[in-house]
């Protein structure tokens, strides 16, 4: 999984917006741990309409790389109710 995570930071699409889909996804899906981390790592850059156009423009393989990735670490985090341990952040979808 950290290896997967390491792989997209130097693809195509950057940390930066890896970091806001982990954001935009952890939110949809309710996952309070990947939420609050992906926030800290990703420095609370949210993630714009226009900037997921870019990137559904441009590495599309790589973007539902980068989805299929979060969705598991959410779906993980949440069955095994694993505790956050950054700085909590609230829930919006």
């Amino acid at each position: 999984m950290w290896g997967s995570f390491g792989a997209f930071a130097g693809g195509q699409l950057g940390a930066k917006l890896g970091e806001q889909l982990a954001v935009a996804i952890a939110d949809r899906n309710r996952c309070e741990y990947c939420l609050a981390a992906h926030n800290v790592l990703g420095a609370n850059a949210g993630l714009s309409p226009e900037t997921l156009a870019q990137a559904q423009r441009g590495e599309v393989v790589e973007l539902v790389g980068v989805t299929a990735l979060n969705l598991f670490t959410n779906y993980i985090n949440n069955a095994l109710e694993v505790p956050v341990d950054f700085k909590a952040v609230e829930l919006t979808a």
